[in-house]
């Protein structure tokens, strides 16, 4: 598959309490010689409330940094969870990961990721690897991977500011939604998808930055037993049928070929069947950071027609976080 460039930045504000206080680990990652330590810090930038309010919401995000100086390479930060507490993110400081503080002179690098794996990693190259599984019986994490963050520390020009993050999907959001014709009373009592990608190792080069999917494998989902009341206005299948009203699919990007959808709905005591190849739509591939909407109209035939695909903000980004 060919590497597939992040599409769209969502803007995280990481409203960190800063901890004043020092134990015995921190004091020993202050510079020695260091009369006034400056501790590294998480800027706010502004945030969008759907990543922190709904199904895809970001609980948590993890840092790696390190720093070079004189030639030598030093970690700074090794999976540093920083978490959202209802009111403010907040860095989870222990013995494997103290409050850290600025190395004069020394030039850094900031990584960050969310809705990774717990044996998932960034390297000191700054390429994260991450295994992806997803289910349409749960809502599945919004994998994301920020800019890269770089400065050098010069202490001359007083504190550095805090790092920030910008985060960007690495998956596709795909949604469906059924209408029927006004005076059609139908409903939905089964859905199967076939074909679409779930699965699979992203490998991202942050320098670039760069993603690109491996070892992908598609899956089936179905759901029988249905009892969804097909509006006027439109339906949405899968939240509906999951009984979830934010439930959001999210799938690997992946080139449209051979993926469809295939209802069963009734309409006066008449059950009907239907394939509906996704190809047919103008939408080639679903794009990293892109959400997709493929909408079908159920007609006074009974027969179902495809009205169309359109390619829909996943976000409203630069709200306020209060």
């Amino acid at each position: 598959m060919k590497p597939i460039p992040v599409k769209k930045t969502v803007q995280i504000a990481a409203a960190l309490f800063l901890l004043t206080a020092c134990t015995t680990k921190e004091t020993d990652c202050m510079p020695q010689d260091d009369a006034s330590p400056m501790p590294i810090t998480f800027a706010p930038p502004a945030a969008s409330r759907a990543i922190v309010q709904e199904a895809e919401e970001m609980e948590t995000f993890y840092v790696w940094a390190w720093y070079e100086k004189d030639g030598q390479s030093t970690p700074v930060f090794r999976r540093l969870k920083v978490s959202y507490n209802g009111s403010a993110w907040v860095p989870q400081y222990d013995d494997s990961n103290p409050q850290q503080y600025w190395v004069n002179g020394a030039s850094y690098r900031f990584y960050a990721t969310s809705g990774i794996g717990e044996s998932d990693e960034i390297g000191s190259t700054g390429v994260l690897t991450a295994d992806y599984t997803n289910s349409l019986d749960s809502d599945a994490p919004d994998l994301m991977t920020s800019d890269t963050y770089t400065v050098t520390c010069d202490k001359s020009e007083g504190q550095p500011r805090a790092v920030p993050f910008h985060f960007g999907h690495e998956l596709s959001r795909v949604q469906f939604t059924v209408k029927a014709e006004e005076g059609v009373a139908a409903t939905v009592t089964a859905f199967t998808l076939d074909g679409c990608t779930t699965n699979g190792t992203l490998t991202h080069t942050y320098s670039t930055p760069q993603s690109e999917w491996t070892e992908s494998t598609s899956q089936s989902f179905s759901r029988n037993g249905l009892d969804l009341q097909i509006s006027t206005t439109g339906t949405d299948l899968l939240a509906s049928a999951y009984g979830e009203k934010n439930h959001t699919p999210l799938f690997l990007p992946q080139a449209i070929a051979d993926q469809e959808l295939t209802l069963t709905y009734s309409l006066n005591g008449e059950s009907k069947t239907a394939t509906l190849p996704l190809s047919q739509g103008t939408v080639g591939e679903w794009e990293a950071g892109q959400s997709y909407r493929y909408t079908f109209v159920i007609l006074p035939t009974h027969e179902i027609e495809f009205e169309g695909v359109s390619v829909e903000v996943w976000h409203d980004n630069d709200i306020p976080l209060e």
